[in-house]
Parts: structure tokens; sequence; C-alpha cells
């Protein structure tokens, strides 16, 4: 049997599978959550903002919602402004949690309204746990636990930079010492000299070129199978 391999950018989103495999959930349920797990910080997650990047309409979409609150994805609570009712205040939780699934709306102030004018401006928004976290940590590179340094020049070196997370795992699985560093180097280094490769075709995602070990391949340009120097190897590869 063939196996499927997805090629990842670094246009993807990551996110717990909970709701994935959530089966009280329905299929249009899972979508919207997924969907608003994807969307920038900044988005206006109202049921209005979100009817307008779906298919479905407003009822579809409020439907869904409630299908994540009573799943215990989604914490519902009533807004108050001046003391009036202002709409409600979601929270979007990657796991469901204990207990959730039904409104709990506020306690109503026992103190004097207020004449304050309501708000006008953008609808409630849902408060997004993953949102919490900073843009920088968000977009840290990946670093493997194995010679995170080596990883680094490795990953200078070559010549296509996607994928980079599965990549720090795989050299992570391959932990390779100095001897396996420079026979990669020379065969990298080879590589980049192929009719091929310079043109930018045939080269493989960096994680793939290490779990598949394509340094032992032959090279097809006759060029580029020229054995390097014995003295450039005892210096080390280049990037070394």
């Amino acid at each position: 049997m063939g196996v499927i391999r997805v090629e990842h950018n670094e246009n993807y989103t990551t996110m717990a599978n909970y709701h994935l495999r959530d089966s009280r959930l329905s299929l249009r349920a899972m979508g919207l959550m997924s969907k608003m797990l994807s969307l920038p910080d900044d988005w206006d997650y109202s049921v209005a903002g979100l009817t307008k990047i779906v298919k479905e309409g407003r009822e579809a979409v409020r439907k869904a919602l409630q299908e994540l609150e009573s799943a215990g994805y989604l914490i519902r609570e009533q807004s108050r402004q001046g003391g009036n009712f202002a709409g409600y205040d979601y929270t979007l939780f990657e796991q469901p949690q204990a207990g959730a699934g039904s409104p709990s709306p506020k306690k109503p102030s026992t103190g004097n309204p207020s004449t304050e004018i309501p708000s006008t401006g953008n609808p409630p928004q849902i408060n997004n746990e993953k949102n919490q976290k900073t843009k920088q940590q968000k977009h840290a590179p990946a670093v493997p636990d194995w010679e995170p340094e080596m990883f680094e020049r490795f990953w200078r070196a070559y010549p296509r930079h996607e994928d980079r997370k599965t990549a720090a795992a795989e050299w992570d699985k391959l932990r390779p010492d100095l001897k396996l560093m420079r026979a990669m180097s020379s065969a990298l280094d080879r590589a980049k000299t192929t009719d091929e490769w310079r043109r930018g075709v045939g080269i493989p995602y960096a994680c793939r070129w290490l779990s598949k070990q394509r340094w032992l391949d032959e090279p097809n340009d006759p060029i580029a199978a020229e054995e390097p120097a014995p003295a450039a190897i005892e210096e080390g590869p280049e990037w070394i």
C-alpha cells in the first residue's frame, strides 16, 4: 500500500486533536472551531464576523457555536456596559472543560444604572486560549535537543527552508556525530552543484533529506560525482 505524505509549508496551523476526534460534534462544529483556531488574534469572532467568512448562514454558525458550548469547548457569559446588557462574551478552549456546557450569566448589578451610552464598536470577540501566547512564542523557530548549533548551520546551508519543525525532529532521531555530519555536508555540497538543484528542481524538504538518508544517494550529475579533495574533508564541512 502506498504512503501519502502531506508536505506542509510555513503557512499552517497547529491545533489539538480533541475537537476533531470528539464524536459528539458534527462536521460543521468541528470545521467552525478549526476555522476559529486558524484566525489571527485581531479577527472579529462574533457571530456576524464568522458568518462573513464561511458559506453557512448566521443560523448555522449560531447552532455550531451552541454545539461547541454544549460539548464544553465554549463558555458564554453575559457582558454589561453601564449596567445594561451588551451581548455575550465567549471563551474558546482547545480541550472541553468539565462542567461547561450551559450559559453562566453574570448576576445583574444591584447599583444604580449608569447613563453611559453603550459602545458602538466591534461586537464581542471570543477570547481564544491559543491567542494568549505572544507572537514571538508562536513564531519561535523549532530547535532540536541534539547539537542545536550544528542543526542551525545545516538549516542555513540547506537550499529549501520549509517544515523546520519536522526537520528538527528528524535531526534528533538521527543524532549525527561529527563523522556523519562531514559525510552529510560533503554530499549536500555535491548535490547543490548538480544542474537540477541549481535550477531549483527536485530538492526535497530537509526533513525528508534527513529521514531518507539522501546523502547516500549516487549523484546523477557527473560533475557533482567527483570526490572532494581530502584536505577539504579534513577541514570539515562548510556548515560546521
